[in-house]
């Protein structure tokens, strides 16, 4: 039969791997980035060749964002350039289509494609509430 190891408490609190300390300065930033992000969000639609419609629920950013659309089921935004494209981190939460593409490949325009359940590029399915996070330029 083996033999079970039991490992006392002492041991336990002697094996225990270093975690690194956090001072409260370091909470402190992290809080405030916290309760300081910068977030566009709100319920986007779009119907036939129309531009799509946005009913804002926040918008911290300090800018008012106006999406075009571009071609069938494309739509874009251009992002104020004290933003960083690369740190915009999107939220669709999408009902009714297959998926949303998104495409950065511009320097300041931030783009969606969205496929419906053929996938296809198609209008009228754009129907979502969703969050954009900026993060400021360093």
């Amino acid at each position: 039969m083996d033999k079970l190891n039991v490992i006392t408490p002492n041991q336990c609190a002697a094996q225990k791997p270093d975690v690194p300390k956090v001072n409260i300065e370091q909470i402190n930033t992290i809080i405030n980035y916290i309760n300081t992000s910068l977030v566009y969000k709100g319920f986007i639609s779009q119907q036939g060749n129309d531009n799509p419609v946005v009913e804002i629920v926040k918008n911290n950013i300090g800018h008012t964002l106006e999406w075009t659309r571009t071609d069938v089921g494309t739509y874009s935004i251009v992002i104020p350039t004290e933003y960083d494209l690369n740190k915009v981190f999107p939220k669709f939460y999408p009902s009714g289509i297959s998926y949303i593409e998104y495409n950065n490949s511009e320097p300041d325009i931030f783009e969606i494609i969205v496929y419906d359940s053929n996938g296809d590029p198609s209008d009228n399915v754009l129907s979502h509430y969703f969050e954009l996070e900026f993060i400021l330029k360093n």
